[in-house]
């Protein structure tokens, strides 16, 4: 019998509370085993770090990326990664597009309270990431298991489609309700296939070394702030209707004058957060005018990791561009 490769890394699944507030402990990894009724035999264990997941690093994320690529070549089933909620949304994007075309099915999971607490869903998510290795009719890719504490089902997304959670809140609720799967008790409802992915592989090489100016707009924004900034690319989140204020090039808190600084530097500038549509607001044709990359119909939080990506481990521009462009996990939501 094949067993499942347990990957810890840390997270509110691993917490307890203590005297500086709730933090990891690594003996929770069998408490989780002995609520959800599993034994430890049934399972290869690895544990790469054990922290809190607000405190990863991309150095992290790197270092959990190799641990799954050598499990990959291992004889297991599949492969459960337990993962902090604070920082789910940042690295299940990273390890979808990284590993590209999965061997074996990957499941995040996580946990609302520790899980200790009786309203902790952690041991619910656990058992659906086990249904999820055990049912053929998933395909081998990166999933997100978990249970928002007002739904009366459990979702399944794909991990290049997780939405950052909402404010205020520990509820991740998938865009357009694209999710791959319900769970409700023993049964399962397929809602949202992937759609025809690039067969192309990119060679990927590196570390993350460059950085990224991450720009959120806002009313009131003045891009001379980021002037004394030491960055290597930009990515900007525009409002919701794929704006932002392009008023006037010589006016410091247009996105214009910022894209006119950004060549002066020779730094590339990415927008996200903008649908491809008929008709644009015209700032929007304005901003598209300048030497900047539209990344359209692609999550905020999945757009930055697909940017770092191309930028820290792609060589040539022309195969960052294509990697930008083609739908590696079905992370480009057409």
């Amino acid at each position: 019998m094949k067993k499942i490769q347990l990957i810890f890394t840390g997270g509110t699944i691993m917490s307890l509370q203590k005297q500086e507030g709730l933090n990891v402990d690594g003996q929770t990894k069998y408490m989780l085993l002995e609520k959800a009724l599993c034994p430890e035999e049934n399972f290869e264990i690895a544990s790469p770090f054990c922290k809190l997941s607000e405190n990863f690093t991309l150095d992290d994320v790197f270092c959990l990326y190799q641990q799954v690529l050598s499990c990959q070549k291992k004889d297991v089933k599949g492969i459960i990664i337990l993962h902090g909620t604070d920082s789910l949304a940042c690295t299940a994007p990273y390890l979808a597009l990284m590993l590209q075309k999965c061997k074996k099915k990957i499941v995040l999971v996580s946990s609302n309270f520790p899980l200790d607490n009786p309203a902790a869903n952690g041991v619910e998510n656990f058992k659906a990431a086990l249904k999820i290795i055990e049912d053929d009719r998933f395909t081998p890719a990166v999933y997100v298991a978990y249970k928002n504490p007002c739904d009366n089902f459990l979702s399944v997304h794909y991990a290049s489609r997780l939405p950052e959670p909402l404010s205020l809140s520990d509820c991740f609720y998938a865009q357009q309700n694209r999710l791959a799967a319900k769970i409700e008790g023993d049964k399962i409802s397929f809602i949202s296939p992937l759609p025809t992915l690039t067969r192309h592989k990119f060679k990927l090489e590196g570390t993350f070394k460059k950085r990224c100016l991450q720009i959120s707009s806002h009313t009131g924004l003045d891009y001379q702030i980021f002037s004394a900034c030491n960055f290597d690319y930009a990515l900007q989140t525009l409002y919701h209707s794929g704006t932002a204020n392009a008023l006037a090039e010589n006016d410091s808190h247009s996105a214009l004058w910022f894209a006119n600084e950004c060549k002066k530097m020779g730094k590339e500038l990415f927008f996200c957060n903008i649908q491809r549509a008929e008709n644009y607001y015209a700032t929007t044709n304005l901003l598209a005018k300048k030497q900047a990359t539209m990344l359209y119909n692609i999550l905020p939080n999945v757009a930055l990791a697909k940017v770092n990506i191309a930028q820290n481990f792609i060589a040539t521009k022309k195969e960052r561009d294509r990697f930008l462009s083609s739908n590696i996990a079905g992370e480009i939501l057409d």
